[in-house]
C-alpha cells in the first residue's frame, strides 16, 4: 500500500503549521514520489514522532537516506559508464565481433543474450570480466571517489541527528537506525538486482 507523504504524516497528526513546509520532498531526475514517500513513512512509522522538532529532525533524517540512497544508485551507474567504455576498448583492439565496437559494448550493456555472446568473444581475445570491471574501476576511480566522499558526508551527518535523536528519545532512535539503515542497504541491494 502506498502512502502519500501527506496521507502519512496527517495519520500521525503532523501540526498543521508543517504540513505545507513538508510536502516538496527533495526530488531530481526521475525519482518517483511515491518511492519518496515510502523512506519518509517507514522513518515516521519507526519514529511515531509528536513533537515539532522530532518532525524536523525525522524530515532531514528522511531527506539524508534519500540522499545516500541516490549517492549509491549515481555509483553503480558511474561503474557501469566505465564498464562500457572499457569494452569498447577492449572490442577495438580485438574487434571481436566486427559490428562496431561502440555498437557492440551497448549490446553489452543493454541485451543479457549479447553480453553473454560479446562475453566469450572478449575471453577469447585476452579479456576477463574481472579486467573489465578493474579497468571500469581504475578509469572511474575519480568519479567513484567523490561518491564515496558525498556518501560519507550525508552518512555523518546521518549519524549526527540519530545522536539528536537518541538524546531527545533513545529507544525510539535506535528504531529509527535500524529502519534508516534497512532502508539503504534494501535499497542498494533492490537496484543492484533490478539492473543485473
Amino acid at each position: 500500500m502506498n502512502r502519500t507523504l501527506v496521507e502519512t504524516i496527517t495519520k500521525v497528526t503532523l501540526p498543521k503549521e508543517l504540513v505545507q513546509l513538508f510536502a516538496d520532498p527533495p526530488l531530481v531526475g526521475n525519482e518517483k514520489r511515491e518511492d519518496y514517500d515510502q523512506v519518509f513513512s517507514a522513518i515516521v512509522d519507526a519514529l511515531q514522532p509528536t513533537e515539532k522538532i522530532l518532525w524536523f529532525l525525522v524530515k532531514d533524517l528522511a531527506d539524508l537516506t534519500w540522499d545516500i540512497v541516490r549517492e549509491r544508485k549515481v555509483k553503480v551507474y558511474i561503474i557501469r559508464s566505465f564498464e562500457i567504455v572499457a569494452v569498447e576498448e577492449a572490442l577495438a583492439s580485438s574487434d571481436a565481433l566486427g559490428l562496431g565496437s561502440d555498437v557492440e559494448a551497448r549490446q553489452w550493456a543493454t541485451d543479457p543474450k549479447m553480453r553473454i555472446k560479446i562475453d566469450k568473444k572478449l575471453l577469447a581475445a585476452g579479456f576477463s570480466s574481472s579486467e573489465i570491471q578493474a579497468k571500469a574501476f581504475i578509469r572511474g576511480g575519480r568519479e567513484i571517489d567523490i561518491i564515496d566522499r558525498r556518501i560519507a558526508t550525508y552518512e555523518l551527518r546521518r549519524m549526527a541527528i540519530l545522536r539528536q535523536i537518541e538524546e531527545y528519545n533513545g529507544k525510539r532512535a535506535r528504531q529509527l537506525e535500524r529502519a534508516s539503515s534497512q532502508i539503504i542497504e534494501g535499497e542498494f541491494s533492490d537496484g543492484s538486482e533490478k539492473s543485473q
